[in-house]
């Protein structure tokens, strides 16, 4: 008995089974749009807290060398942004590329050219100098690829210059913490001195002399129980008086009277510094208030670096993969980086219901 093979239509319904169970076409290629949007929302997050946080400096605030802070902020985080935007158009690229449904050596090389262009816009001088010079040594590497013959295949030639490339910025971004702690600096010495000029040197004199009438009060009564011995000595006459000048029991009450009614005005005097020391503390929590949102706020765009930091290392891993699902016609898992998407959007509601 022969080998009998599968007809035209077995293959087809074999083709629908596995498509069916990996999400693609029999070697067709599969839907990247999943992974252009997860990238491209990861962009838009840290774009938006960027900016948010940008105009959360103030303006005349100048305390980071010969630019006002925000300026310098804003130069070096539009940097960052502009490589993260060429990774989202790469990713857009590659998903425009797939839905075009067509594989092969003249698809291989429109993947190598958004490869170039992912690179060519991280070489320029706007972008920080260490990306810019291990994307320019990647774009060599790049250009040593020839022929090859597929969609997958070609992202996997790019994937290692890429990957060289973006480690290099994920390690950039760390450098932006010195930036932020210039800033927060000098956003906290601006606060401090609203606190001199609004209600600082004022707190800071009644606590000076609510001090100096405790001292006074403190003095008073160590009188008034030195002229109450003296009184008892002369109205016993049989002890010599404590203090010269009460001698008599007339002078003992006169002078127990006189430090009576110094202690009554300055226990007065200390009650009303009191209750104007709790005005201008009062007067101080708007103060307080803006410098505890300063600290938010750098606190937040510090949690957004750390979540693009981990945002890029998630995405090379994908793009790792990515060749292998294309050649597979399986859809690339994007959960790490929707999940990093959705971090980013909390950070910028945090930060508005913050203001």
């Amino acid at each position: 008995m022969g080998t009998h093979l599968p007809s035209g239509r077995h293959v087809a319904m074999i083709c629908l089974t596995v498509a069916a169970i990996q999400l693609g076409g029999c070697g067709s290629i599969p839907d990247l749009k999943g992974f252009a949007d997860a990238t491209g929302d990861m962009r838009a997050g840290i774009t938006t807290v960027g900016n948010e946080f940008a105009q959360s400096i103030p303006s005349d605030l100048n305390t980071c060398g010969d630019t006002s802070c925000r300026a310098k902020f804003e130069d070096v985080w539009k940097s960052r942004i502009e490589a993260m935007g060429a990774i989202a158009d790469y990713s857009d690229s590659l998903a425009q590329i797939a839905a075009a449904g067509k594989d092969g050596a003249a698809t291989a090389e429109k993947v190598l050219g958004s490869a170039n262009g992912l690179l060519g816009a991280l070489s320029v001088s706007t972008i920080p100098a260490a990306v810019a010079t291990a994307a320019t040594k990647a774009l060599a590497e790049l250009a040593n690829y020839r022929a090859l013959k597929s969609m997958g295949e070609a992202i996997e030639a790019a994937q290692k210059p890429i990957e060289g490339v973006v480690n290099v910025l994920e390690q950039d971004l760390a450098v932006l913490d010195r930036t932020l702690s210039d800033i927060s600096i000098g956003v906290i010495a601006l606060e401090e001195n609203k606190d001199k000029l609004q209600a600082g040197a004022a707190v800071a004199q009644a606590e000076l002399s609510i001090k100096e009438y405790l001292r006074l009060i403190s003095n008073d009564y160590s009188s008034l129980r030195s002229n109450s011995m003296n009184l008892a000595a002369v109205r016993a006459g049989s002890a010599r008086p404590v203090q010269s000048g009460c001698d008599k029991e007339e002078t003992c009450v006169t002078a127990i009277r006189a430090v009576d009614l110094r202690l009554t005005a300055n226990r007065e005097q200390l009650a009303k510094l009191q209750r104007d020391l709790e005005g201008f503390e009062k007067s101080y929590a708007p103060v307080k208030a803006s410098k505890d949102a300063v600290a938010a706020r750098i606190s937040t765009i510090r949690k957004g670096i750390v979540h693009l930091r981990s945002g890029l290392r998630d995405w090379i891993v994908v793009h790792g993969a990515l060749g292998n699902d294309v050649r597979r016609s399986l859809q690339p898992n994007v959960r790490q980086l929707v999940a990093t998407a959705a971090d980013l959007r909390k950070l910028i509601d945090d930060m508005r219901k913050a203001q």
